[in-house]
């Protein structure tokens, strides 16, 4: 917008005639201005201890602060003060190991946002990885989103693929649960071709940890294509060697 105006009003002076010309027919315009540089203004704190309890509209004091621009958080109180008006983004993660509580943001007193946790018996959320499948089924086909990723950046099938067999035991139970929920999870266009945070796609992890009816279901997904070829998998198992 600003190099616009200068464009603008240079044009316009030069279309003004004898009110910007010099002796020699040429114009001379010149345009002084000054960018201020915006503050940043924000903040990026954590616990360092866990809350053993929680009270009725208790504030979570997230004592740690990483960063803190602006001075606006502060870590004692567990309060943000704005420096300036203006539109801000909070993000907040919380993880429960066996209580449910609502976590609100409340700014002057008023709820702004919330999140409901539910965590029993030890349940965390993480289903895939306490082999739950079943839960994990339903949970996707509620909405929690068949492409939705964790902490780690794992989407359901990555996370089911890159954990170790349970039993060596054909037709065991927990995995022929494991096998369904792969299919499932393709049935639903999950997203094969997604790598996590070290570059591993469902498929890697598939072949490093003997996941050999996950292979094949993956693999009739690609409809035969080189992904699948015996050539192909075998370049997959000397890459893993390679990088163990």
């Amino acid at each position: 917008m600003l190099v616009s105006s200068i464009l603008v009003m240079a044009i316009c002076c030069l279309a003004s005639g004898d009110e910007c010309t010099v002796g020699d027919g040429s114009c001379n315009v010149n345009i002084n201005f000054q960018r201020k540089q915006s503050e940043v203004i924000a903040f990026h704190a954590h616990m360092s201890t866990v809350v053993r309890s929680l009270g009725v509209r208790q504030t979570l004091v997230f004592d740690t602060k990483i960063s803190n621009h602006g001075d606006g958080y502060n870590k004692a109180t567990g309060i943000f003060t704005v420096p300036k008006s203006g539109t801000y983004v909070f993000v907040w993660v919380i993880r429960m190991h066996t209580a449910e509580h609502s976590i609100e943001l409340v700014i002057n007193d008023t709820v702004f946002g919330s999140t409901f946790l539910r965590a029993k018996n030890g349940d965390d959320g993480s289903a895939i990885r306490k082999d739950r499948f079943q839960l994990a089924t339903n949970l996707i086909s509620k909405g929690a989103g068949v492409n939705c990723i964790n902490y780690f950046g794992n989407t359901p099938l990555i996370e089911t693929c890159r954990s170790n067999r349970t039993s060596n035991r054909t037709g065991s139970a927990v995995e022929s649960e494991r096998d369904r929920f792969v299919s499932f999870l393709i049935r639903n266009d999950c997203d094969m071709s997604k790598y996590d945070i070290y570059g591993w796609t469902a498929l890697m992890y598939a072949e490093k940890n003997g996941h050999d009816n996950i292979i094949d279901i993956l693999e009739n997904k690609e409809h035969g294509s080189s992904c699948g070829s015996p050539e192909k998998r075998l370049d997959i198992k000397r890459s893993l060697q390679s990088s163990n």
